[in-house]
């Protein structure tokens, strides 16, 4: 797809002083309140696109990307999705695979669960909780293409619970939750 259709994402640090700006390489960060020039989150080469960001209460930041290799998946080879966690934004990306494949998709998402022991990875087809330690899925739900799309999640203060609101005809949306259990 052109440039036309990529999206740029943000994020706030948990102290409200910085501003995490995905881009097609890397996480640039932007301190709102200094003049000193921006820092880039490389995360050395594996990354084509920055999908989605999400900046944890504890400091860590986790980006949903699409990498540069190409790996089996339905049709054609997609590009491999990737986890990438800076624990503290100033050290060494970890990665983590949680899927083979996640299609380009203007509706597509990343929330860590408060814990920070799990990832709500999530497209318009679905949601899928995932394991960035084990690199493991957990659970993952698919829906038909005629089925309301998941446009956004959102855990719950506690961890207890996920919200997902799909979309439906006409505007109208559902909420559903689901029930996660509490912090572990």
């Amino acid at each position: 797809l052109g440039d036309v259709y990529k999206r740029q994402v943000i994020a706030w640090s948990p102290d409200s002083r910085t501003l995490a700006v995905g881009e097609d390489i890397g996480v640039r960060l932007w301190a709102v309140d200094e003049d000193e020039g921006s820092p880039w989150l490389l995360p050395g080469g594996r990354v084509r696109q920055v999908l989605a960001l999400d900046w944890s209460p504890d400091g860590a930041l986790t980006a949903l990307t699409q990498g540069r290799e190409r790996v089996s998946g339905g049709a054609s080879p997609m590009p491999e999705s990737l986890l990438v966690t800076w624990p503290d934004p100033g050290a060494e990306p970890e990665y983590s695979v949680w899927a083979r494949g996640v299609p380009w998709d203007p509706i597509t998402g990343v929330r860590r669960h408060p814990g920070n022991d799990r990832v709500c990875v999530y497209s318009r087809r679905g949601a899928a909780l995932c394991d960035p330690g084990s690199e493991q899925v957990l659970w993952q739900e698919e829906r038909s293409f005629d089925d309301p799309w998941t446009k956004a999640v959102e855990w719950s203060p506690d961890g207890g619970m996920l919200a997902e609101l799909r979309s439906r005809h006409q505007g109208w949306s559902d909420l559903v939750l689901w029930e996660t259990g509490g912090p572990d």
